[in-house]
């Protein structure tokens, strides 16, 4: 094998390798946003849609909502114990959706991929404190508050604009 097999087959790992990372710079984050667009909303759907089951049976079980923002219970009766029950849930969109909300907030409007992940959001950390204080044995929960905080993600001392929302009741 001579220099000149050896340079050329040099030259040609390298045009592989270059290649090889524009590949994958280029078409890759194309293919998983696409992947992100396809799968995301079917998996979201599917989350629904158990959430939905979870709860009517909660309702089912308990004869309605036992969640209450007042400060008295509702049922009248002597009240024997209290205590505090807490619950939460972190969510985020996928990158498919945040892509179309980054496009229409340059438009303006309503982001309604946003909205259906905050009602998922806020619907889910309910569900999760009433099934929380079915477990402990509450029958009503009263003066139920919701907060949120937005999870941002800092690399380098800048916001990169990925994040998610965080919901405690």
């Amino acid at each position: 094998m001579n220099s000149l097999d050896s340079d050329l087959a040099v030259a040609v790992i390298v045009t592989g390798l270059v290649y090889a990372l524009v590949f994958f710079f280029t078409v890759g984050p194309l293919l998983a946003l696409i992947y992100s667009m396809i799968f995301s909303g079917l998996h979201q759907k599917r989350e629904i849609k158990l959430h939905e089951k979870r709860i009517s049976a909660s309702m089912n079980t308990m004869n309605g909502d036992i969640l209450t923002t007042l400060q008295k219970p509702l049922i009248i009766s002597d009240v024997k114990s209290c205590g505090l029950v807490i619950a939460n849930v972190t969510v985020a969109p996928s990158w498919a959706q945040a892509l179309y909300a980054w496009i229409k907030s340059l438009f303006g409007g309503n982001i309604n991929s946003y909205t259906t992940i905050l009602r998922f959001g806020r619907n889910e950390v309910l569900q999760k404190l009433r099934e929380q204080a079915m477990l402990q044995g509450w029958k009503e929960v009263i003066n139920v508050r919701i907060e949120t905080a937005n999870v941002m993600v800092k690399r380098r001392g800048q916001n990169n604009g990925s994040g998610s929302l965080e919901f405690v009741a």
